[in-house]
C-alpha cells in the first residue's frame, strides 16, 4: 500500500447513522487498498448522525492515517455529504459508494481498470449483464424507471442513472456545479457528465441488501427531484444555459 500527501484516489463515504456497518465496510476498503497498493484517501462524512457513527469514524481515522473524517451537524443527506467531501478530495480521481454495506468495496479494482481506458466517469450498473440488484422491489422499480427516464428526457446512453458506485475525474467534477442535497445527487452526477460531453462508461456491480439500520430513501420523495434534475438540466442545455458554453462537446445531445 502507498500513501502520499496528493493521492492518486479519494474514496468518499458519507454515513448517516450507519453504526452497524461503518467497521465492517472501513475494514474492507483498507482490506482492498492495501492489497491492490492503491495511493488513496477515504473521507468519511458523519453526516449528522444521532448514533456513535462519528465516534466510530474517529477512531478509525486515529487508526489508520488514510481516514480523514467530516462531521456535519445540520442539513444532513448523501448529496450535502458528498459534495462536502468532494470540497476537501486531493485525488487525481474520486470514487464513491454506499457505506451501509450494499456496494462492495472489492469492486474498486474494476473501476479503476475501466476508468483507465479513458473515461472521465464509471458508474456501477446493476442492470447490464453480470450485474445485479438485491433489494426491495420499490427500488429495483425506481432505479429502472430512473434510467428509462434519462435515456428519454436527456438522451443519457447508460444502462443506470441512479447508482451512487461510482468513479470520476476530479478535474471533470469540479465543473459541473452540482446543487443536490439528497438522494437526487445520484441521477444530477451522470446526467451533468454526460450533458457536458465527458466520455462516460458503465461496468456491472452487484448491489447487495444492505446491512444493520433502514435505508433514508422514499420513493415520493426522490421521483420528483429525479425527474426535476433530468428536465432543468435538458433545459438549460437546449437554452444554452452559462453552465454548459464550455462543454467538451460542441454538438447538442
Amino acid at each position: 500500500m502507498t500513501n502520499s500527501k496528493n493521492p492518486e484516489y479519494s474514496i468518499v463515504i458519507p454515513a448517516h447513522n450507519e453504526e452497524g456497518n461503518i467497521l465492517p465496510f472501513v475494514a474492507r476498503i483498507v482490506k482492498m487498498a492495501t492489497a491492490n497498493r492503491l495511493s488513496y484517501e477515504v473521507i468519511a462524512i458523519d453526516d449528522v448522525s444521532s448514533d456513535n457513527t462519528g465516534k466510530l469514524l474517529d477512531k478509525l481515522s486515529d487508526k489508520f492515517p488514510q481516514i480523514r473524517v467530516i462531521h456535519r451537524f445540520s442539513k444532513n443527506g448523501p448529496g450535502n455529504a458528498e459534495r462536502a467531501g468532494f470540497a476537501v478530495a486531493r485525488g487525481k480521481w474520486i470514487i464513491t459508494l454506499d457505506s451501509d454495506l450494499s456496494h462492495r468495496p472489492e469492486e474498486i479494482p474494476d473501476f479503476i481498470a475501466a476508468a483507465n481506458k479513458g473515461f472521465d466517469m464509471v458508474i456501477g450498473s446493476r442492470f447490464v449483464s453480470g450485474g445485479s440488484m438485491d433489494g426491495p422491489a420499490f427500488r429495483l422499480l425506481l432505479s429502472q424507471s430512473c434510467a428509462f427516464a434519462a435515456k428519454l428526457i436527456t438522451g443519457y446512453p447508460l444502462h443506470d442513472a441512479s447508482s451512487g458506485y461510482r468513479i470520476m475525474r476530479a478535474s471533470a467534477l469540479r465543473k459541473l456545479n452540482l446543487q443536490s442535497g439528497w438522494f437526487e445527487i445520484h441521477t444530477e452526477i451522470p446526467v451533468k457528465f454526460h450533458l457536458h460531453g465527458y466520455k462516460v462508461g458503465e461496468i456491472p456491480i452487484r448491489y447487495e441488501r444492505r446491512g444493520e439500520g433502514q435505508s433514508k430513501l422514499t420513493i415520493f420523495q426522490s421521483v420528483p427531484k429525479y425527474l426535476g434534475i433530468m428536465i432543468t438540466e435538458r433545459m438549460k442545455k437546449l437554452a444554452s444555459h452559462p453552465e454548459y458554453k464550455n462543454d467538451k462537446r460542441t454538438n447538442k445531445p
